[in-house]
């Protein structure tokens, strides 16, 4: 519907579907790999484990991570462990994410937001929204030298 709504008032714009997809142990060790391959396999167990988040059978995520069931498995791994929130000087980037964790929850978050499927942003799509924008731009794209 809004897509809709912004085509009719004559903005350019463009829909991309994101999908939801398996959340398996292979993926969050590709996509983490600073938490490790033991770890995903531990924590995928106790995702699935957990009523409600993910599928035994396919591995689809089936709660969001906002849910409030996701946290429980996210403390138990210890994902804020060894980190301290950081006060940030101005000018410097924090090592915190929004919502006050370690950069490994926040990773985790973005990971299992993905494999929900409604994630605002993933990089499924990135070479239809740098085209998108470039064309809306102005900018010629060289299709030649891609």
């Amino acid at each position: 519907e809004r897509h809709k709504a912004i085509i009719y008032t004559g903005i350019p714009a463009e829909q991309l579907a994101v999908y939801p997809h398996a959340f398996t142990a292979e993926l969050c060790a590709k996509r983490l790999p600073e938490f490790g391959d033991r770890r995903c396999q531990a924590f995928l167990r106790d995702a699935v484990a957990h009523v409600g988040l993910v599928d035994k059978k396919d591995y689809t995520v089936m709660a969001s991570y906002q849910s409030g069931g996701w946290k429980g498995v996210m403390e138990k791994h210890k994902l804020d462990a060894g980190w301290e929130p950081d006060m940030k000087i101005k000018g410097e980037a924090s090592t915190t994410s929004f919502g006050g964790h370690s950069w490994l929850w926040a990773s985790m978050e973005e990971e299992i937001a993905a494999s929900f499927g409604v994630h605002e942003m993933t990089a499924e799509h990135r070479q239809e929204v740098l085209d998108f924008l470039m064309k809306h731009a102005g900018i010629e794209l060289d299709k030649s030298s891609a």
